[in-house]
């Protein structure tokens, strides 16, 4: 099997094909069929549309090791903290404050002090803040049917972009 040319090769190629198949008032399957015929166009739609597919299977499977992972680093997270809590408690409960080791000490500390607001209701105003409200932004869907119904909607506009499909 031999090498493709590079995709903007071919493109070129059957660019310049359309285009002197245009002048001639050629339809649109003289076109399609001559394109093929002398280009390895479809050849290399082809070859990229299994590379494409890799891809996304690859991507996918990254995605599902990634979560996997990531519930594992919790997991860990939740054993170690159970670890250094019943530690804690047994060393209280010990009246150790601390244990030294050439690699590491552990000891008991005491934490700064921290509020615990037990009922909102009865805090003073003064103590409350006021939450900044979400700056206002565009419905994009209001917009959209707006445009749909013939409206005219300033700084707004209906596109239609195109993307590619592989099933």
């Amino acid at each position: 099997m031999t090498a493709l040319a590079p995709l903007y090769e071919i493109t070129g190629q059957a660019r310049e094909i359309y285009e002197k198949l245009m002048d001639m008032d050629c339809d649109d399957q003289t076109i399609a069929d001559t394109i093929e015929a002398e280009t390895d166009m479809v050849e290399k739609v082809q070859s990229y549309g299994f590379v494409i597919r890799n891809m996304d299977a690859l991507e996918t499977a990254i995605n599902v090791e990634t979560e996997r992972l990531s519930m594992r680093a919790r997991l860990i997270a939740k054993r170690r903290d159970a670890l250094k809590q019943r530690l804690l408690e047994a060393m209280v409960h010990a009246g150790m404050q601390k244990v030294e080791h050439p690699q590491f000490t552990i000891s008991v500390r005491k934490n700064p002090a921290s509020v615990d607001v037990f009922d909102e209701r009865q805090i003073p105003a003064d103590y409350m803040t006021d939450p900044k409200p979400p700056a206002p932004k565009p419905d994009k869907r209001l917009i959209k049917q707006a445009l749909q119904d013939g409206a005219d909607v300033p700084g707004a506009k209906l596109e239609h972009g195109v993307s590619l499909s592989i099933r």
